[in-house]
């Protein structure tokens, strides 16, 4: 009986079994093992991404060999073989963000004219939704800015030409004329999470959606508009759990309470609750996420935070560090992130790695220059800024360049003379003990407002792992430093070495990295006073 006991109390004792998990860098690693996963499925696939084209591609040797052409032909394939697929897909403001709404719609339909092809027994399992989490703007709020977005809508209405996506057929009156009243939705929340589930135990989720825009190799070999570095976390075990249950909570939450401007689905919602933001002691991977919901506040300009499960790990793990930070991220602008890093520069050893983007890809590759950009960049900058003053040597920001030559068309398409690799990564290392893998940003919108998954890996050998192949990738196979962490100092010092060397086209660094263009960031950069900051 003795024996009995001391095997009880050593099961419950016992660290949790470590799942499975790869990390997956530019989609030229990730796309090959999503479609895998795809064919893999017995049961059911889940699918949630902000961006997703049906025609991408395949690139798997199995794929391929099966006589796959593309994502579309492997959905309708899992279909056929009995597998339940549910596809949500984030749709984008009509007034707001006419292209990208255009787009979602032209691949909305390429998506169900496939399953239209199917039998009706079939098509009943593939079930497909593009659509918003529901969080927008509140009454007085949209009122204010009506005349603003009715005339936007009008001159898209006019050059449009009769050829209109849903969501500005759904602000004409019944003469086909623009209404005057009441004030058209603006949705200011989104489903930013990009991950798939098969069979509820095997999952892929990070920053890349599907599409051939996101599409690059390790070497960035490519011109400047088509690069795209990006990182994914393969993963299985019982931490897929969580993020079925998020799946189900956001498939819920676009049927009850979201939006859609297709035909009102007649599909089953789930019932289960959202999985508890809590921290689970013992457990090496964890998931976390951002959830938001409608509020019924007239003045709100988004939705109301339900659960900042992703800022707060960030949170604690950047108050934690002590001896190296190294953060990839689209955009740094949030400013709880951003005093978080600036409390921990108390701590005399901590250095502190940022790798962006030279610039927002609309802004670097059309030009654009809008307020919300100019906002964004401006919230940024006085992170850096701060940054800067209180790490002093402690800190840098870098960009990636591909080594190709490249005049700037737009201001900010080019560093030094050469091509910009576009950044998109979302992955924070503390440490080499502890990382953050997900699809969210550190701004105010992926922290607060839109839909975000991700895991925490509180798992030093891991963590170390990843690091070590995205310094491989970013600085040559010599400088993946394995003890950084140990001399943070020298790990700064071979940053800040290679950007030089890449800079003026000496040395022998293998490397992309170069210095962030502060000066042009500063010129672009402007204040608004009317825009939230969790916008953008």
């Amino acid at each position: 009986m003795t024996k009995v006991f001391e095997e009880q109390r050593a099961a419950k004792t016992a660290p949790p079994e470590s799942p499975d998990l790869k990390f997956l860098l530019t989609a030229a690693q990730a796309f090959p093992k999503m479609e895998e996963l795809i064919l893999s499925a017995t049961n059911s696939l889940d699918l949630s991404f902000h961006f997703f084209a049906p025609d991408t591609r395949v690139r798997s040797k199995k794929a391929k060999a099966s006589g796959f052409s593309d994502w579309g032909d492997l959905l309708v394939d899992a279909v056929a073989r009995g597998v339940r697929v549910r596809l949500l897909i984030n749709d984008f403001d009509p007034v707001g963000a006419p292209d990208e709404h255009a787009q979602t719609w032209r691949r909305m339909n390429d998506i169900l004219q496939r399953r239209d092809r199917l039998p009706q027994q079939a098509r009943d399992n593939f079930q497909v939704v593009a659509g918003f989490p529901g969080g927008q703007s509140g009454s007085i709020i949209r009122t204010l800015i009506w005349p603003w977005v009715r005339q936007t809508a009008a001159d898209l209405v006019a050059k449009a030409k009769g050829d209109l996506p849903p969501g500005l057929r759904a602000i004409l009156d019944r003469r086909g004329n623009l209404r005057f009243w009441p004030p058209a939705s603006n949705f200011t929340q989104a489903y930013h999470q990009k991950f798939m589930i098969a069979d509820g135990d095997r999952a892929i989720i990070g920053g890349l959606d599907v599409d051939e825009r996101r599409f690059d190799t390790p070497d960035h070999q490519r011109p400047a508009e088509q690069t795209w570095h990006d990182v994914d976390m393969q993963i299985s075990g019982p931490p897929v759990a969580d993020l079925s249950v998020h799946f189900e909570d956001s498939w819920r939450t676009v049927l009850t309470r979201g939006f859609s401007f297709g035909d009102r689905p007649n599909f089953p919602a789930a019932t289960a609750g959202p999985p508890p933001e809590r921290v689970r002691t013992g457990e090496r991977v964890r998931f976390v996420s951002t959830r938001a919901y409608r509020t019924a506040n007239p003045f709100a300009f988004g939705p109301r935070t339900n659960y900042a499960g992703i800022e707060r790990a960030h949170l604690d793990i950047i108050g934690s560090a002590r001896s190296l930070i190294y953060i990839e991220t689209q955009f740094l602008r949030s400013k709880p992130i951003r005093n978080a890093l600036v409390a921990a520069a108390a701590h005399p050893s901590l250095h502190l790695i940022v790798l962006l983007p030279g610039a927002p890809d609309i802004v670097a590759f059309t030009g654009d220059r809008s307020a919300v950009h100019r906002y964004g960049e401006w919230l940024q900058l006085r992170a850096l800024n701060r940054l800067r003053l209180v790490y002093g040597n402690r800190f840098s920001a870098f960009c990636l360049t591909n080594g190709k030559p490249r005049e700037e068309r737009h201001e900010r398409d080019a560093i030094n003379g050469k091509a910009m690799v576009y950044v998109h990564s979302k992955v924070l290392v503390a440490d080499d003990r502890t990382a953050i893998v997900s699809s969210a940003n550190l701004n105010g919108r992926s922290m607060r407002w839109d839909f975000e998954a991700g895991y925490v890996l509180e798992w030093p050998e891991r963590a170390a792992e990843l690091r070590q192949k995205l310094w491989r990738q970013h600085l040559g196979e010599d400088l993946a430093l394995e003890d950084a962490a140990h001399n943070p100092a020298a790990a700064m010092a071979a940053w800040q070495n290679c950007a030089a060397q890449r800079s003026s086209d000496a040395g022998q660094c293998a490397g992309g990295v170069v210095p962030f263009p502060h000066k042009k960031t500063e010129r672009f950069s402007k204040r608004h006073a009317f825009i939230p900051s969790n916008m953008v």
